[in-house]
């Protein structure tokens, strides 16, 4: 009797592994198939929040792969839901990036071209200002020669599709200008 019962017990225990890790693996396939149906529109508005979803997913399939099924179903539960939130964000983030192109659009060509000119002039005296060095003059021209660019690169981003590219390309170029421009006082 008692080897009748072991053999019971071991039955249980392998159906009940077999459950469990059929329980993770299906789990993970509906995140995986949930992320499918917007990671297009994710990679363009929010490529970082798709790239950690992404690198749950391939989490959870090793920690089935090691036989943690518990583990990995409550992660790809979490995961669904990280991903379900994502999806119903993407409208806001996408009128948010967009709207922060556009103010980066209105404002940034302007200060492009004030900070350059500013810098060209000082790179066009004969004897520059007490203080101002040479070298640094002549990088600064250089670096506000390759501006335009810059912001071609970001407007390209935006052409393509990929606004938070071009918003992080925008936000990046203002940014250094703006250094720029502190030291001129502009």
């Amino acid at each position: 009797m008692g080897l009748r019962y072991g053999f019971a017990v071991l039955g249980l225990l392998v159906a009940g592994t077999g459950c469990a890790k059929s329980s993770a693996e299906s789990a993970i396939d509906a995140a995986e198939k949930m992320v499918s149906g917007f990671s297009a529109q994710a990679e363009q508005l929010a490529p970082a929040d798709l790239k950690a979803i992404n690198d749950s997913i391939a989490a959870m399939k090793a920690r089935v792969a090691s036989g943690d099924y518990s583990g990995a179903l409550m992660g790809a539960r979490q995961t669904t839901s990280i991903a379900r939130d994502l999806a119903a964000g993407l409208a806001t983030r996408k009128t948010q990036l967009t709207n922060s192109f556009t103010a980066l659009s209105a404002e940034l060509p302007k200060q492009l071209e004030l900070v350059a000119g500013k810098i060209n002039a000082l790179a066009a005296m004969k004897k520059l200002p007490k203080g101002a060095d040479p070298a640094r003059v002549a990088a600064l021209k250089t670096e506000a020669a390759g501006w335009p660019a810059a912001w071609t690169a970001a407007t390209e981003a935006l052409k393509a599709g990929n606004l938070a590219e071009a918003v992080a390309k925008g936000t990046a170029l203002k940014t250094r200008v703006a250094a720029v421009a502190a030291m001129f006082g502009a």
